[in-house]
Formats: C-alpha cells, sequence, structure tokens
C-alpha cells in the first residue's frame, strides 16, 4: 500500500477485499500499518498537491513580475528619449536667443 498513489475513485469492497487478502479479520498491528500506510499516502498526495499549486501560483507571479519589468524598461527608455529631446530643444531656443541677441547688438550698432 505505501508504494499506491491516491486514485481518482474511492476503494469498492472488491478493491478491499484484494487488498487484505481473504481472510476475514485482522490484527491490530495489521488495522494499524493498513492506517498508516493510508495516511502516509493522503499526506504525500496532499503535499504534492500543494506543491504544484505553489508553483503554478509563482509562476503566474514571475509572468506578471517580467511583464511588469518589461514596462517599466518602455517607459524608462521612452522618458530617457522625451529628458533627450527636451534638452535638445533646450540647446537650439538658447542657440537661436543669442543669435537673435547677437543680430540686434549688431543691428544696433550698425545704426
Amino acid at each position: 500500500l505505501g508504494a499506491m498513489r491516491a486514485q481518482e475513485r474511492p476503494l469498492t469492497p472488491g478493491d478491499i477485499d484484494s487488498l487484505l487478502g481473504s481472510r476475514g479479520e485482522l490484527s491490530r498491528r495489521e488495522v494499524a500499518e493498513l492506517v498508516s500506510n493510508i495516511l502516509t499516502d493522503a499526506e504525500e498526495e496532499i503535499e504534492r498537491t500543494a506543491l504544484e499549486a505553489v508553483r503554478a501560483a509563482v509562476a503566474l507571479e514571475a509572468g506578471e513580475a517580467a511583464y511588469q519589468k518589461s514596462r517599466a524598461d518602455s517607459l524608462n527608455a521612452r522618458n530617457s528619449r522625451l529628458a533627450a529631446e527636451r534638452s535638445g530643444w533646450r540647446v537650439c531656443a538658447l542657440a537661436e536667443a543669442a543669435l537673435i541677441g547677437a543680430g540686434l547688438l549688431l543691428f544696433g550698432l550698425t545704426r
């Protein structure tokens, strides 16, 4: 029984008879061993099911975290591009203001 996996269907009286053999009575030790084996199998199945559920939850969370990281990286790249564009426009505006100022100065000096 220790090597048997939990089944999807409950044991029938025929299954129980085949496991116990043709004897009609079991000793206390045999009953205790049988119950112990059943409990051990149940614990193993519960643990296996719990581990599968945890693995599924971790995989789901990992996928969500990867998506959020990708989205954050994309937004950071966009912000960097916008900052570079603003910096470029600022330099152009300052250069244009300097040219206009120089032109006004030159115009004022020539008049």
